[in-house]
């Protein structure tokens, strides 16, 4: 039942720690396992989502640490889905590359930011809960999502201009 009711929210993470690819469904087994083998160990000062977010995020550090320890390079692999016949397919073509241009500059931030950026930005965790889920202060949330921002517009620009040249 915990798993039906949170693998959409923690896939979400995941892939937003990772980018998109076939180690995000390991990490989110990862995670949720491991929240299982703890689950003695949850006090309840928090809610169980955010409980589970962290140890989500926590997976998801521990997979970018392997890739920098064995030099793993990052391919995009946009996730197989039918297209959409109710919007002309050029759109779908464009909404599907600015999606996965905005996952790859996610993925080139460092990983403090992307993990305030994923929770905030794409899993639509407040503020407080950020904090809890990354076991930060309010305002280091606060801090680091505007660099994070910063970056992602600075390298979201960067390549709008390379492809305008």
């Amino acid at each position: 039942m915990l798993v039906r009711l949170h693998q959409d929210a923690i896939a979400r993470v995941v892939t937003s720690m990772l980018g998109p690819g076939q180690e995000v469904d390991d990490v989110v087994q990862d995670a949720f396992v491991r929240c299982y083998e703890s689950l003695n160990k949850f006090r309840g000062t928090s809610a169980f989502g955010t409980y589970l977010h962290r140890i989500a995020i926590n997976k998801s550090l521990d997979a970018l640490r392997r890739r920098k320890r064995w030099r793993a390079r990052f391919v995009d692999h946009a996730p197989a889905t039918l297209p959409d016949s109710s919007r002309p397919l050029d759109m779908q073509i464009e909404i599907s590359d600015r999606a996965r241009l905005v996952h790859a500059a996610i993925a080139q931030l460092a990983p403090k930011y992307r993990a305030v950026v994923a929770l905030r930005l794409v899993e639509g965790l407040s503020t407080d809960e950020t904090a809890a889920a990354l076991g930060i202060k309010y305002g280091t949330v606060l801090s680091r999502l505007s660099r994070g921002t910063q970056k992602l517009r600075t390298l979201l620009q960067g390549v709008l201009n390379e492809e305008i040249n």
